[in-house]
């Protein structure tokens, strides 16, 4: 049996990380964004463009079996107001419609929240983690990680072209990937 090939996505309103890996190895990243200067209409636009961006991704990547999209969750005592995870949580919705829609139901979904796949961890030391699964040295910065430039991110399509800032919802969606093919990979091993 073949390891399941994970579409992990970290939805946002500007900037949505994608990365396409196995439980052990990351093929492929990348990032949607929004052009909207108004706040309030980025989720509008990131719709308009996840819905062109998400059928190239599928077409480009017929091996992907699952998406793992993180669902957004309100925190009582969250920095996030409400309305902004509402946002998001549209987001998170439209990115699933698009993947049935383009897929034709033929990628599974995953849709955790995000206690499920990183528990409690802070993000840098979460970020660091995934990136040491796979090999990758990693900086680690106050708010997140991103490669330290090494052969295992140069082999990975799309890496060179991540903004720094950027590798916050890139690091994210690989590690989604990684739990879902992590939880897939138990699954295929339960009798």
């Amino acid at each position: 049996m073949s390891l399941p090939v994970v579409l992990g996505i970290d939805p946002d309103t500007r900037h949505i990380g994608w990365s396409i890996a196995t439980k052990h190895e990351v093929l492929a990243v990348g990032v949607i964004t929004s052009s909207a200067e108004d706040s309030d209409l980025s989720h509008v636009q990131m719709i308009t463009n996840l819905g062109l961006a998400v059928p190239v991704i599928l077409s480009e990547h017929p091996e992907i079996t699952h998406v793992c999209i993180e669902t957004p969750m309100v925190r009582h005592g969250a920095k996030a107001p409400p309305k902004d995870i509402i946002k998001l949580t549209v987001v998170a919705g439209a990115l699933a419609g698009a993947v049935e829609v383009a897929s034709g139901g033929r990628v599974a979904k995953l849709m955790p929240f995000p206690s499920e796949w990183k528990g409690q961890v802070p993000k840098p030391i979460h970020q660091a983690r995934i990136f040491a699964h796979y090999g990758i040295l990693a900086t680690q910065l106050p708010t997140h990680c991103y490669p330290a430039g090494c052969k295992a991110i140069a082999r990975v399509q799309g890496a060179a072209a991540i903004k720094r800032g950027d590798w916050k919802h890139v690091a994210d969606a690989i590690g989604l990937a990684r739990w879902a093919a992590d939880r897939l990979a138990e699954a295929a091993r339960r009798p």
